[in-house]
């Protein structure tokens, strides 16, 4: 980890363990605080608890901001204050009102042309001195995350032996919720698979960088993004994302059920184990991103699910 410039860089540092102590994610503070004391070292270099000033300043919203990405600048910004105020220092935390509430994200659900572009495009992707392999990881792992409906950090996190290829399992280690899965690849993901790991030879991460870490997110969503405009998918008003490959998946899933005329009720269990879900409420939220005539003339009372599971945000699912 680069070294913190601020006053408050240990102060960064011992919030950082004491939240991977308590079994948090360490990537779901470090960039921003990172941000932050970036910020602090140019504006506030004397400071060495966040005051107000420090604090109202970094919460302005910034051009071309989504509302949902300043949430998440304020919610690290007043976890690590509460911090500072719990270790007897005086700094400002605003209150839980002053956050917007979270923006309702639109699934971009591809269609089957789309998703042919898509691959299509991925599959063509040029070698690059810059991003060595790229087209050999970048095909393997895009077509994970859609067969297996990961999230988008859960491939890049996969150890080379997390990935059972005599078994055609997943291994997927403390995800969201620091819940535990496996899943099961289908045969034609496996044999690529196996062809992939056969020419990558030995390594410690399923999808390793040049530099022998796991590819970091914000690399995979610009290359997802460039096969997006090479396939002409970000022309409208909604350009897609990593994690919509998740939800289209799941969605087809839901689709296939109702074609064949399963019970959704009694297999949205074995759905919410797949997608890693700790509660239902989650799993439901891809009844709402189902077109209104299929829910409309799918014989089932979906009425039912919209009582005991409200709508939640992309977040969760």
């Amino acid at each position: 980890m680069k070294q913190l410039m601020s006053l408050f860089g240990p102060d960064i540092d011992r919030f950082l363990q004491l939240k991977e102590s308590l079994g948090y994610s360490r990537g779901t503070y470090e960039y921003q605080l990172r941000k932050i004391d970036e910020y602090a070292v140019l504006h506030f270099p004397h400071l060495a608890v966040m005051d107000k000033t420090l604090v109202l300043g970094w919460s302005l919203k910034r051009e071309n901001e989504t509302k949902n990405n300043r949430r998440i600048r304020l919610y690290v910004i007043r976890e690590f204050g509460k911090y500072q105020r719990g270790i007897g220092k005086n700094a400002y935390v605003f209150p839980t009102d002053f956050i917007d509430k979270q923006q309702q994200f639109i699934p971009f659900l591809f269609t089957d042309d789309e998703l042919n572009r898509l691959f299509h495009a991925i599959d063509s992707i040029p070698m690059n001195k810059h991003a060595p392999n790229r087209e050999y990881v970048l095909p393997v792992l895009f077509r994970m995350m859609f067969c297996c409906s990961l999230r988008p950090g859960e491939p890049l996190k996969l150890r080379t032996d997390d990935v059972n290829l005599e078994q055609g399992t997943i291994f997927i280690r403390h995800s969201k919720r620091h819940k535990d899965r496996t899943v099961w690849m289908s045969e034609d993901l496996r044999q690529l698979c196996m062809t992939y790991n056969s020419y990558m030879g030995t390594r410690p991460f399923f999808f390793t960088s040049p530099k022998g870490n796991p590819y970091k997110t914000r690399w995979m969503d610009h290359q997802f993004r460039q096969c997006c405009k090479k396939s002409n998918l970000c022309m409208g008003m909604q350009e897609p994302r990593p994690y919509d490959l998740r939800h289209s998946a799941c969605s087809r899933v839901i689709l296939q059920w109702l074609e064949e005329g399963k019970d959704f009720y009694e297999l949205a269990i074995f759905l919410r184990e797949h997608m890693g879900h700790s509660d239902f409420e989650s799993t439901f939220y891809y009844i709402h991103v189902l077109p209104e005539n299929i829910v409309r003339n799918a014989g089932i009372d979906w009425n039912r699910f919209d009582s005991l599971y409200p709508e939640v945000s992309d977040e969760k699912a």
